[in-house]
């Protein structure tokens, strides 16, 4: 009954002694484990560096040189047939087209980059939409915008006659900017008693 063995003693499991078990005489893989790690192979350690021993890492300390008989210059040379003999290549050599031959094909689309020049302006307009949008935008600028740095005889002060400031200050018809204390130009004024005043101006006819 399998009850039976509950009492059995581990030692009586076994013929082996406990010398057996780690004796290298016994056929028993326990039998391992005193065993020196150095004793698991016949290969020194100057044989297993060495490249005269047929193991990967005989390679460890060999020279990247070592590896190669193509020189530094042969690697560059356009007659080492390797890839990277392309590196001293100039772009120019890659193709027998020159620029003209590029830009003659009628077919041809930009991609990238930044176009710093082009003299030929022809077949280039706007739209009659982009004419009226410009149109509108200079009509919808507050002359605040340039009023600072805009000469003198200009139309921006011709607007600014128009809906900013003035006043007669002592004979000196003074134009001011938006701002109404800024003064922006003035201009001198000549009066006759005998004259009739202006008293209104109509709309344009």
């Amino acid at each position: 009954m399998i009850v039976d063995n509950l009492n059995a003693t581990i030692s009586s499991r076994s013929t082996l002694a406990q010398a057996d078990i780690l004796s290298d005489a016994t056929p028993f893989a326990g039998a391992n484990v005193d065993a020196t790690i150095s004793s698991r192979s016949t290969l020194a350690q100057a044989d297993i560096l060495s490249d005269a021993t047929p193991f990967a890492g005989a390679n460890v300390d060999a020279a990247i040189s070592s590896r190669s008989t193509l020189a530094q210059a042969d690697i560059l040379s356009d007659a080492t047939p390797f890839a990277g003999g392309n590196v001293d290549a100039t772009i120019s050599s890659r193709s027998s087209h020159s620029a003209a031959d590029v830009w003659t094909v009628v077919a041809r689309t930009i991609t990238g980059g930044t176009i710093t020049t082009n003299g030929d302006k022809t077949g280039y307009a706007l739209t009659a939409a982009a004419d009226i949008a410009i149109a509108d935008a200079i009509l919808e600028r507050d002359i605040d915008n340039v009023e600072a740095s805009m000469a003198l005889h200009s139309l921006g002060t011709a607007v600014l006659k128009a809906v900013s400031r003035i006043r007669d200050n002592a004979g000196t018809y003074e134009v001011y900017r938006t701002n109404g204390a800024t003064l922006h130009m003035s201009q001198g004024v000549t009066v006759d008693a005998t004259l009739d005043p202006i008293d209104e101006l109509g709309v344009g006819v």
